[in-house]
């Protein structure tokens, strides 16, 4: 029985990626490809994934292709194997400084989205200063997650605590299972990361997006971003200003998007294959609060702010180094040039639902 069980779901699976496949060749014909590789998958890309669902890009005279490279797609980023790649900021300094000509095109998430502060349900802590001195887990000691767990150790010695005692975990699974067997205190990590634990009961949210001292502590900081190397983003310009401009559409209509509606569009997606819509749907009740419609646009100060926000996040770099500075590091015209496949896809959409009311969402 088992096994005429694995037949049948391999079978439906290789139809639904053979399916999507045909979608996609017969869609790109004759247009711009790009590839846009996730080292996780997560709806923390949400408007990349409903451009994607809604048929945005095509919509924009792109063709894109998402795909989840897990923890290699920061090398396949670097080495030009893929031209782009949606990571923490440190990912994109740390090659830069190495001499690697690096060009960050897209402000992905702003504020501290890997910050939430995750604890057990009937743990005795209420605020950031009651984890002075206590044992905390994050994904990796070298991503987002490791600088905001570094970022909150700071804060709380700033006013009068003790350093948190930071234990990095291979995966969402260990951070998990050390939590939920007491070995630590609390889990900072992205929103998502334990979001079938905080709907089970298991856990709650310590720090809502909202909350001030998120808010106070990294402002407006570029957390994750979209980049590539120099060659593959002048290569591939044109792809990635159409794409980009598919996405900012997908992020102004957010706000007014349900997250039913949103986890149902991308149920669709193979690369949520495996994943249940309420898999989708606790996720994004997580992510949704850190959607942002800027339109990935990085300016000049913003960009300081970042540098002076990630002085306390741990990163072993030099912050101060010239190829970090803004016009070495940061490429604003390809948000700005995204501006007009922005405004076409809107346009078409506003026609589509006005000749068939039935595609609005």
């Amino acid at each position: 029985m088992w096994l005429a069980t694995l037949v049948t779901a391999a079978i439906i699976s290789l139809w639904a990626w053979s399916v999507y496949g045909d979608q996609r060749a017969s869609r790109a014909a004759g247009l711009p490809h790009v590839t846009i590789a996730l080292t996780g998958v997560s709806t923390n890309v949400q408007e990349w994934l409903m451009a994607d669902a809604l048929g945005y890009f095509e919509k924009a005279g792109v063709d894109v292709t998402i795909e989840n490279y897990n923890g290699s797609g920061n090398a396949l980023a670097v080495s030009g194997q893929v031209p782009l790649v949606i990571q923490g900021v440190g990912g994109a300094m740390k090659p830069a400084i190495r001499g690697i000509p690096i060009r960050i095109v897209y402000s992905q998430q702003t504020g501290d989205p890997a910050g939430a502060v995750t604890v057990a349900t009937y743990s005795p802590f209420h605020d950031l200063m009651d984890l002075s001195g206590r044992r905390v887990g994050t994904i990796s000691a070298a991503g987002s997650c490791w600088g905001s767990a570094a970022l909150y150790s700071d804060y709380i010695v700033r006013h009068g605590g003790k350093p948190l005692q930071v234990t990095p975990y291979s995966s969402p699974f260990a951070l998990s299972s050390a939590l939920n067997s007491g070995q630590i205190d609390a889990a900072i990590c992205t929103a998502d990361t334990l979001a079938k634990n905080i709907d089970a009961g298991n856990m709650r949210n310590l720090l809502s997006p909202s909350n001030p001292v998120l808010t106070n502590l990294a402002g407006d900081a570029v957390q994750v971003a979209m980049w590539g190397t120099r060659d593959a983003v002048e290569k591939n310009r044109e792809a990635i200003v159409r794409a980009v401009g598919a996405a900012q559409a997908a992020a102004q209509q957010i706000p007014g998007w349900s997250i039913d509606f949103m986890a149902k569009q991308m149920s669709k997606l193979p690369i949520f294959l495996g994943y249940s819509e309420q898999d989708i749907r606790l996720q994004l009740e997580q992510d949704k609060p850190y959607a942002s419609t800027l339109g990935g646009y990085i300016s000049r100060d913003q960009w300081q702010r970042t540098l002076d926000v990630y002085k306390s996040y741990a990163l072993r770099i030099n912050l101060k180094d010239d190829a970090l500075q803004y016009d070495k590091l940061v490429d604003a015209s390809i948000s700005e040039d995204a501006g007009r496949y922005r405004d076409l896809v809107l346009k078409k959409i506003k026609a589509q639902s006005a000749i068939n009311p039935a595609t609005k969402p």
